[in-house]
């Protein structure tokens, strides 16, 4: 059980929510699709020109009434459960760049799909790594068939739930059909689903015609939704930190509704990557403190709603995998993981979001292993106190030795997998070649040569062949 603190008082987040509502009824929120405008206008919704519909408050709480503070996914062929909101964290990678710092080379380059199946070998080696979100857009394969080639290597690599970009609900169905064939049917997906959609509402104060589409299409068929909003406070959101998350809930807050008047049982995901704008750069600032600050704020909110909630995490500024990384990584990560974040995604970014590092990404499992030690904090059962222990050994005794430690050890000390823990002396005497660097090359190595792919049917890459036009291959 994680320790959690409070950011926001009881009283701010109400604050926050009631303005969210304000928003939503005075100014409204611009939705590009007929269907859902329709879906609005029989709620009861006003709808001005420009398909601007100003919500009640009433109608945001009826949709709220049915809000579960947990989902659960499954992972393929084996059918193990992970469950998004038991108190125990579940991070994730994050998706759409194109391009990679080259692990072998240090070089920056466009990424191509062998990278994206090394990193999905590592994200199912990594303990630390629950739920996987393509990270990479490859420069290999047509920009049209991109969901459906990040669906396809991910499948082929591992078994852990993942999140999906979709952008159209011809692309989600073909998905579905893909999905189904590994489950055995339809109906074995929806009882049990191996993946969530990821949906990124624009800010401020609009959905679009797609994202309607594919989350009524969601909501149908049962599949979670993975909703998100990415504004950047000081040009598409207040520069004050609770008018960005006022505004960001209200747009969340608008997306649930329409969800949910489709079908009320429909799993949704709260989160966001929302982010300050830093006037000196002119760019958004991923490893800024007020970063830290929004996710905790937005990890509050989604909470204070009822759904299973993350953040953005392990987010830097920074393009190499340095020394800055490291502080801005581990620092914003630690606001939102202790105010009771239910899953995070970010592992592995770089600049700003636009860099993958498979170097960074088994970094930041370390880090998170790290922080998951810390936050466990320090337990007081007698047990742990050990004064029957101290009887034993007395002054000037050793404990190394005893059952005790023997039977604690494991649990109570943190165990690193890259990280360097040398003395100095030993470290010079080892020719100074023994770093945290090399340790993780040496991993990706390992992992790399000792994976083992799951079994997939002909029938999926026969079904995908036809969907992509004949350029994939088993």
């Amino acid at each position: 059980m994680i320790p959690e603190i409070s950011l926001l008082s009881p009283s701010d987040l109400k604050k926050i929510h009631n303005a969210s509502l304000e928003i939503l009824d005075t100014v409204g929120i611009r939705i590009d699709n007929k269907d859902a405008v329709d879906i609005f206008r029989s709620a009861g919704a006003i709808i001005d020109d420009d398909n601007v519909v100003k919500i009640d408050s009433s109608i945001i709480q009826n949709t709220l009434d049915h809000c579960l503070p947990r989902c659960s996914l499954y992972h393929r062929q084996t059918g193990k459960e992970m469950v998004l909101g038991d108190s125990v964290i579940k991070h994730s990678v994050v998706g759409w760049m194109s391009d990679i710092l080259d692990w072998k080379t240090g070089e920056h380059r466009k990424a191509v799909l062998d990278d994206l199946a090394e990193t999905v070998k590592i994200c199912d080696a990594l303990d630390e790594i629950s739920w996987f979100m393509s990270p990479l857009v490859c420069s290999d394969v047509p920009v049209s068939g991109q969901e459906l080639y990040q669906f396809k290597v991910a499948v082929e690599h591992s078994n852990k739930p993942l999140i999906l970009s979709v952008s159209d609900a011809d692309t989600l169905k073909k998905i579905v059909d893909l999905a189904a064939m590994i489950s055995g049917s339809e109906d074995a997906l929806e009882e049990k689903p191996t993946f969530a959609v990821a949906l990124g509402l624009m800010s401020p104060l609009l959905i679009t015609s797609d994202l309607c589409e594919v989350a009524m299409s969601c909501a149908q068929s049962g599949v979670p939704v993975f909703l998100y909003t990415s504004s950047m406070a000081g040009v598409t959101s207040p520069v004050t930190l609770s008018g960005t998350l006022a505004g960001n809930h209200a747009e969340m807050l608008a997306a649930i509704a329409l969800i949910k008047s489709v079908n009320p049982k429909a799993p949704i995901i709260y989160n966001s990557y929302s982010k300050p704008f830093d006037m000196k750069s002119t760019d958004a600032s991923s490893g800024s403190p007020e970063f830290g600050l929004i996710m905790a704020g937005i990890t509050q909110l989604g909470k204070y709603i009822n759904l299973p909630t993350g953040t953005g995490m392990f987010m830097t500024n920074s393009s190499s995998f340095d020394i800055q990384a490291g502080l801005e990584k581990m620092g914003g990560s630690i606001l939102p993981l202790m105010s009771g974040a239910d899953f995070s995604s970010g592992m592995g970014l770089l600049g700003k979001g636009a860099v993958h590092s498979i170097e960074a990404l088994v970094s930041d499992a370390e880090t998170a292993s790290y922080l998951r030690r810390m936050v466990l904090g320090v337990g007081c059962s007698p047990e742990q106190l050990a004064v029957n222990v101290y009887q034993d050994v007395k002054p000037l005794g050793n404990f190394l030795t005893t059952k005790h430690t023997m039977d604690h050890f494991r649990k109570e000390l943190w165990d690193p997998k890259v990280t360097c823990r040398k003395s100095f002396s030993s470290w010079v005497q080892g020719g100074k070649n023994v770093s945290m660097k090399i340790k993780i090359h040496k991993y990706i190595e390992t992992q790399l040569d000792r994976h083992q792919s799951p079994d997939i049917p002909d029938l999926f890459y026969q079904a995908f062949d036809r969907m992509v036009g004949g350029r994939s291959s088993g």
